[in-house]
């Protein structure tokens, strides 16, 4: 079974022991970091994850037997694979575009929890909703988006 690597040479070492006045200048040196660290544990712990990852690194022989002997191998195997082609594919995404995408999300799915409560929408409304300089603007990046799906789909190889 492989084990992690636990030496990492680009770590900055800490002497085994320190001083009284050494420690006393790295706390200062530290102190916003430790105060940020100390609000991640906090939140860790509140949420219950501080147990779970004491748990995972202190049995991690046991956790990671638990994972191989419940997981079928062709189940990671896959996920593995999709996650490799994924990431393939998020590499080609231009970070500004992800960045503007990020931002509607939100505001899109308010929008459309709103919309789902509409009552059916007629033909009139939707020849004036798509005058909506915000819907129709959506309405091509959706249709570019699907035009570009189907062009990179199976069938067009």
């Amino acid at each position: 079974m492989a084990r992690p690597i636990r030496n990492r040479p680009n770590a900055r070492r800490v002497p085994a022991e320190l001083s009284r006045d050494d420690l006393v200048r790295e706390i200062e040196r530290s102190g916003t970091a430790l105060v940020a660290a100390l609000a991640l544990v906090r939140a860790l712990d509140e949420h219950g994850l501080l147990r779970l990852a004491t748990d995972v690194v202190t049995e991690e022989d046991r956790v990671l037997a638990v994972l191989t002997e419940r997981v079928p191998a062709d189940t990671v195997r896959r996920a593995g694979e999709n996650l490799r082609a994924l990431l393939s594919g998020l590499r080609d995404l231009d970070p500004d575009t992800v960045a503007v995408l990020a931002a509607a999300l939100p505001r899109g799915l308010r929008e459309a929890r709103k919309a789902e409560r509409d009552r059916a929408i007629g033909w009139l409304e939707l020849a004036t909703t798509l005058r909506d300089p915000d819907v129709n603007r959506g309405l091509r990046m959706l249709l570019g988006f699907l035009r570009g799906v189907g062009r990179a789909g199976p069938a067009a190889r």
